[in-house]
């Protein structure tokens, strides 16, 4: 299964091949192991692009502008 088929299955509560994995705590040592350097900004185009070099099945992005979460 390809990660959007496995989130996809999960969301539908069917059972995907393994359980989809992904982050939603991105930190400046993750960001410069991964991507070699450390973004001035959390961008999400920095956030799909690290997650995608380790491998994870989804980005968990934030709205920008959104606030009070």
């Amino acid at each position: 299964m390809t990660g959007r088929e496995r989130l996809l299955c999960a969301l539908k509560h069917q059972e995907p091949d393994q359980v989809p994995i992904f982050e939603c705590n991105y930190s400046r040592p993750l960001f410069q192991e991964v991507l070699g350097y450390v973004p001035d900004t959390f961008d999400p185009v920095n956030v799909i692009e690290c997650s995608h070099r380790i491998g994870y099945d989804f980005a968990f992005l934030l709205i920008p502008g959104m606030s009070g979460f």
